[in-house]
């Protein structure tokens, strides 16, 4: 049993369990906590309020699953436990059964009753008189928190630049981006550059993992040595996916996307090795719930980030290649 939290579980408790005064509730979530074999937890310290992190809990969850089923070749099957009402918002209930029933996901429905029975089950009236339902941020504040894919790049061997290769690295490299972002139709909705490194916001994951992987190969192509600059000049890239704060810069007056996800999306690009493209697991599992196609995600394992940021579950990004046997379209990496 693996559990998924939005955020860590004595907050859990307090918000999404103890609201129900009836059966012993609490007692059962700390007994599950106790015989999970992973218990995940996708935001440490979340803005109140919220329903992007219950939201992304759910894509993570059904994601998570995917990967799975892939990998032992079975399917995933969804099995909910619902008053079938539609009163709990995003992130809810019947936000993820109906989630899941867009992606065709097979589904087990376990109906409960309308009123209270003797085992705690609480109807749609009580509920909705016992917790007060959660509210867009941007009630509160000059700032929204969405769900977005980010990039970061960095070119490898530019610190091994030579004072005169400097503006070589400028007029070649950094024009291969521009080139390609000119090109390509999976576009960023915010970049930001610095140096040698980038910073990209997308609104999909898919979009993200096809412009990585698309960039990846059109600089690895290059032939730099023959403009004057190193010949192992490469890029590294590093994925994520999580909610993060939109707004306005107060000192330059740009967008602004950041949160603790755009930090944890920059402390895998260091570790990922030359030429590569890795991604988190969260980043993989949202790409997965959604059934993105045309890439693979290989699991490399729980992998030490940069700067002691932490040991996080990490993927390989690859392009998925098909080839045609005997009248069947077989998928390879």
């Amino acid at each position: 049993m693996h559990i998924v939290l939005p955020f860590p579980a004595e907050q859990f408790r307090a918000e999404s369990v103890d609201f129900c005064s009836e059966g012993k509730w609490g007692e059962r979530f700390e007994h599950l906590l106790e015989s999970a074999n992973e218990v995940l937890v996708i935001s440490e310290q979340p803005p109140q309020g919220e329903t992007s992190t219950f939201e992304y809990a759910n894509l993570i969850m059904t994601g998570l699953a995917r990967l799975r089923a892939q990998m032992l070749d079975t399917r995933m099957q969804g099995l909910a436990v619902w008053d079938g009402e539609s009163g709990d918002g995003e992130g809810g209930t019947a936000s993820l059964v109906s989630m899941w029933r867009g992606f065709g996901v097979p589904l087990e429905h376990i109906e409960l009753p309308s009123g209270a029975d003797s085992s705690g089950s609480m109807g749609t009236q009580k509920l909705a008189q016992a917790v007060e339902p959660r509210v867009s941020g941007g009630e509160r504040s000059a700032f929204e928190y969405k769900i977005k894919a980010m990039l970061f790049a960095d070119a490898v061997g530019y610190s091994r630049l030579r004072e005169d290769q400097v503006p070589l690295f400028f007029k070649h490299y950094v024009s291969t981006i521009a080139e390609f972002n000119e090109q390509t139709s999976h576009k960023a909705v915010h970049i930001e550059t610095a140096g040698d490194g980038m910073y990209m916001v997308f609104d999909e994951p898919a979009t993200a993992a096809h412009y990585a992987l698309g960039l990846s190969e059109r600089i690895n192509s290059r032939n730099w040595q023959d403009l004057g600059l190193p010949e192992e000049m490469s890029v590294r890239i590093g994925l994520h996916c999580g909610p993060v704060f939109i707004g306005v810069d107060p000192i330059t007056g740009a967008p602004l996307y950041s949160g603790t996800h755009t930090s944890r999306t920059a402390r895998i690009e260091p570790i990922t090795p030359p030429g590569q493209v890795y991604a988190s697991s969260a980043f993989a599992a949202v790409a997965s719930s959604r059934g993105v196609e045309g890439f693979r995600f290989s699991y490399i394992g729980r992998t030490q980030l940069a700067k002691h940021y932490g040991v996080l579950p990490l993927y390989h990004v690859k392009r998925q290649k098909f080839s045609v046997s005997k009248g069947h379209l077989k998928a390879r990496e």
